[in-house]
């Protein structure tokens, strides 16, 4: 084959980055050779086997491919957690060889946030792997009211497809832009401990339901990416938080919770509370972080991102991104084993707590060499966290910060309270003042009324299901044409 588009959507064929990734194969000359894979239909296990069939034949057809497509939505800020799962098992299982010579490119639809960072990520990713980076494309759309845009969206099709077809026939393949990073630091092994069992298992030590508890100082909570009996460093930063603290310490290790990976099921959108509704242990984390003092988070840099575990929670917290639960809260980040690109995993986790309420007061890494050092830098973080506990987190935003969430803001209000809670959260904190009450009168009558909202999704739906057919028909007319 030439072309294979890795389809990565948890809405497989439902999603707008199928079509998206359909009007570039359409737009691809006649007689190009194309294959596509829907991960969501591969089932790769998450138990790390020492060969799993599905995925020795994924690499067989990726190495058989001239330029490798990944096709992705944006969810919560990152990569779809079934992408982030296959990037460990490739940077595990290949080496830089195995790609060598052949192109990735990057299809990804999103509501136009944060796009840049999860388009660098992949170029990274792509490059550490073998392959050279051809381009990417960004286009704002979701599987509900499809795309802004037609005619812009077809032209940015054949570009990327003018681009790979170049490549096909023989064209160079760019270089690499990123150094090399060892791959200890990208595929830094598996994420669960020993004897986990079912990775649907339920919460395990869901620790002291702390309501009707007399008062006391608040706990300091820490979520771990990674069982701390699978990697030291991540037990050397708990037991470095436990020494530094002097309130309580509660540790809560996402490896071995209930987590589902995100469906993109949408059915957050039609709840009020605007939460996810799949039956796993989200609420129970939920919890345990609203009661909590302080937030810590702990991850590793896999792939240049958060670990598998913390990325499934940012997945399914998006109606909190939404709706910050947590406000008040002061947090902290620290990523280990990252080596240089332990900051991009840290920007990450940042970018997500702050959207939650979660004030980041504090970062670390692992960085210094000397482990007396290495306790000294967490014993300042861990002591600015606690006068944060103290005092209240007074201090204004980082621009970064207040600057994502204005454009956060400003894309919900732009998509008209894209889940049903928005209303009335934006209603309650007064941020549609500015807001003509004629133009949204049917937003508002949908946010109050279930019936509607699935009449307008409906409809919607059917609206961009044609426009989509319309627009791939054009495409192969012209390619008949040619």
């Amino acid at each position: 084959m030439s072309v294979l588009f890795v389809c990565a959507s948890p809405r497989g064929r439902q999603s707008s980055s199928l079509w998206l990734s359909e009007y570039v194969e359409a737009a691809l000359p006649a007689g190009t050779e194309v294959d596509r894979v829907m991960l969501g239909d591969l089932g790769l296990e998450e138990a790390d086997p020492a060969s799993d069939p599905r995925l020795e034949d994924l690499v067989g057809r990726m190495r058989s491919a001239r330029v490798v497509v990944w096709v992705l939505g944006l969810y919560t800020f990152g990569v779809p957690s079934g992408l982030r799962l296959l990037f460990d098992r490739l940077l595990t299982t290949t080496a830089t060889a195995d790609f060598a010579g052949r192109g990735a490119v990057a299809l990804l639809t999103s509501a136009r946030f944060q796009d840049d960072r999860v388009l660098d990520r992949l170029r990274l990713v792509s490059e550490q792997l073998g392959f050279g980076w051809i381009g990417d494309v960004s286009v704002l759309g979701n599987p509900v009211t499809g795309f802004e845009s037609g005619q812009p969206l077809v032209r940015l099709a054949k570009r990327i497809a003018g681009e790979i077809a170049e490549v096909v026939q023989g064209g160079p393949v760019p270089p690499a832009r990123s150094l090399p990073v060892e791959r200890s630091v990208l595929a830094p092994g598996p994420d669960r401990g020993p004897g986990r069992g079912d990775p649907l298992s339920d919460l395990a030590s869901p620790g002291p339901d702390l309501r009707g508890l007399p008062a006391g100082p608040s706990p300091i909570l820490v979520l771990t990416g990674t069982s701390a009996d699978v990697d030291p460093s991540v037990a050397e930063a708990i037991a470095a938080i436990r020494d530094a603290a002097t309130r309580p310490v509660e540790v809560l290790d996402l490896a071995r919770v209930r987590l589902r990976h995100c469906t993109g099921c949408y059915a957050c959108n039609r709840e009020l509370a605007g939460r996810c509704v799949q039956p796993d242990a989200l609420q129970a984390v939920r919890g345990r972080m609203s009661r909590a003092g302080a937030v810590v988070v702990v991850s590793r840099a896999g792939a240049a991102m958060p670990d598998l575990a913390l990325r499934r929670l940012a997945e399914r917290m998006w109606g909190d991104c939404h709706r910050p639960p947590f406000t008040g809260i002061p947090g902290a980040v620290a990523v280990v084993r990252g080596g240089p690109v332990a900051d991009l995993a840290g920007d990450d986790l940042a970018l997500f707590l702050s959207l939650t309420g979660i004030r980041v007061v504090g970062r670390w890494t692992d960085a210094p060499p000397d482990p007396e050092v290495r306790r000294q830098a967490v014993a300042l973080e861990i002591r600015r966290l606690e006068r944060a506990m103290d005092e209240g987190v007074d201090e204004p935003d980082r621009y970064s910060v207040t600057a994502s969430r204005l454009a956060f803001r400003d894309m919900a209000l732009r998509w008209s309270f894209y889940l049903r809670a928005d209303y009335r959260y934006h209603r309650l904190n007064g941020l549609l003042a500015d807001r003509p009450r004629w133009r949204d009168l049917g937003f508002r009558l949908m946010a109050r009324s279930e019936r509607l909202f699935r009449a307008m999704v409906a409809g919607g739906r059917r609206t961009a299901e044609r426009r989509h057919a319309h627009r791939l028909d054009v495409l192969r007319r012209e390619r008949g044409q040619a």
